[in-house]
């Protein structure tokens, strides 16, 4: 393969500014230009050697008249050998040179960073856990450090592509998908290609793209004056900081993040960023992280659930101005404390409730002209650890706010015990993904609807039945091919209680009240 080495190196050099690739922003991206330029190349040499002997031959051998014959040819065995045998060749070598790099693709060095990545509709989530479990809407990674992606979905198929590191993997529903990359420098947004993501309340120099009420560009400016704040307060105890104290010379690169896998709706919108910062500097960010309080930086109602709803994705269905969008609009005339009609004819009131079991449980009250399945489960566990209160209260209080609604100090009033027992099992069935199998009104799914199911008798695939009640309901859960209801297929895997950890007793308690209260 090294004859066309000359060749491949050039094309790879000239990638950097070329108008068909974008520019190699990791270690992994060289190894693919050169792939794709011999690929390229081959076909190029191929389609002018096969396109010119086509024509050449069309017109040297154009029938000139009636007495023309076609020439009685018997083959030539060591020509057809030659043009077999020395395009395999060019073959193997494309897949040797593939395999290289998919193998190189998919091994991190083992002092990667982990970085979990999740996807819902339709956003990206980026968590450190290696870092004190910081949590982040943009994907920050230091220059020239390995990181390795750990990926899941929390709904549907997702891909998570960057094209300037040359990585592309697809992000699944309840399996683990891995990647990694390293960022070899720091290359500033140019004006021509500027990087956009969803709206996020932290952005303090947002410019928005034309034409869309979703997507904004912005330089950085939030991470540079967090980085820049933090390095001054670390300074003053340890001096010896390489970090940067000024926010303006703080280096920032970007690089847009793509969902390539149809996701829905708002699947082209599903836009955000991997910044890369000095070495230093990310420290810096991860420290600034590691201290950060919402409430403490956002103490009015509006900035905090504005916070709160950008980093979960609320923004991305729901507006603030009225409005129509992929999900109601959270503003209107009268809106809190109106009547909601919803697709199955019932209506309920707009209140703390409402709001709360909306966010726990999104397919309960699906509002007439709107889809489900739309919104995500368990949503609520993207406001961060342990915050998941806190976010839905935010919440609250800034529908409250947005709609002229005064907002008051202490807790949301309490509901009537059904209620409790609704949200609290909407919380652990989110989390454990029930509702993506189970509906809660009716509508047939994967596996059977929990809706009206207390107290009625069961009939399994083997011919046997059985009551549903508490027992009927833990089994289900602990051994669910124990009983498999007529109609269904043995698809619940046998370990979805593990995602409740040490909760599991309480997971299961939850879940009976649940389907006690879904009448």
């Amino acid at each position: 393969m090294t004859f066309f080495h000359w060749m491949l190196s050039a094309s790879a050099e000239s990638a950097r500014e070329s108008f068909a690739l974008p520019i190699q922003a990791s270690s992994l991206a060289e190894g693919v230009d050169e792939t794709f330029a011999f690929v390229y190349w081959c076909s190029v040499v191929f389609f002018i050697a096969l396109m010119g002997a086509m024509f050449y031959f069309v017109v040297a051998y154009k029938k000139k008249g009636d007495d023309d014959r076609t020439l009685d040819l018997k083959g030539h065995h060591t020509l057809e050998i030659v043009w077999s045998v020395f395009p395999s060749f060019l073959l193997i070598a494309m897949f040797v040179m593939g395999f290289q790099n998919y193998i190189k693709s998919t091994v991190p060095p083992v002092n990667s960073i982990q970085v979990n990545v999740t996807g819902q509709k339709w956003v990206w989530n980026y968590a450190y856990p290696g870092l004190g479990n910081i949590e982040s809407s943009d994907l920050v990674v230091p220059k020239q450090t390995p990181v390795r992606l750990q990926m899941v979905s929390k709904d549907v198929l997702h891909s998570f592509f960057v094209p300037d590191f040359r990585i592309k993997k697809d992000v699944v529903p309840n399996r683990y998908t891995n990647q990694w990359f390293d960022a070899i420098d720091i290359f500033p947004v140019r004006e021509d290609d500027k990087v956009y993501t969803k709206v996020n309340a932290e952005f303090t120099d947002a410019e928005p793209l034309e034409g869309s009420k979703q997507l904004v560009f912005s330089r950085g400016a939030n991470i540079q004056e967090s980085v820049a704040k933090q390095c001054a307060k670390d300074k003053k105890s340890d001096p010896s900081l390489t970090c940067t104290t000024e926010a303006s010379q703080v280096k920032i690169g970007q690089h847009q993040v793509f969902c390539t896998e149809y996701c829905g709706d708002d699947h082209s919108r599903m836009l955000s960023r991997v910044i890369v910062l000095e070495e230093a500097d990310f420290q810096a960010w991860v420290r600034s992280k590691r201290e950060f309080v919402p409430e403490e930086k956002y103490t009015d109602a509006v900035s905090l659930g504005a916070y709160y709803a950008s980093k979960a994705g609320c923004v991305g269905c729901h507006s603030v101005d009225g409005s129509p969008g992929t999900g109601p609009s959270w503003k209107g005339d009268n809106y809190w404390g109106s009547q909601r009609e919803f697709a199955d004819g019932t209506t309920r009131t707009v209140d703390e409730a409402y709001i709360t079991d909306s966010i726990m449980n999104p397919d309960l009250n699906v509002v007439k002209g709107f889809n489900k399945g739309v919104m995500s489960a368990g949503l609520q566990n993207s406001f961060g650890k342990d915050k998941a209160d806190d976010g839905i209260k935010a919440i609250i209080n800034y529908i409250k706010a947005i709609n002229g609604v005064e907002v008051t100090a202490g807790a949301a009033p309490a509901k009537d015990p059904k209620e409790e027992a609704k949200a609290l099992g909407a919380k652990f069935a989110g989390k454990a993904g029930c509702v993506a199998c189970h509906s809660v009104d009716g509508t047939p799914g994967a596996g059977p609807s929990w809706k009206g199911i207390w107290g009625t008798e069961r009939k399994f695939a083997d011919g046997s039945s059985r009551t549903v009640d508490a027992n009927y309901v833990r089994d289900s859960i602990m051994e669910p091919n124990k009983n498999v209801v007529e109609g269904f297929g043995p698809v619940m895997p046998p370990n979805m209680h593990m995602a409740w950890g040490d909760e599991t007793e309480e997971g299961i308690s939850a879940i009976i009240e649940y389907i006690k209260a879904l009448e």
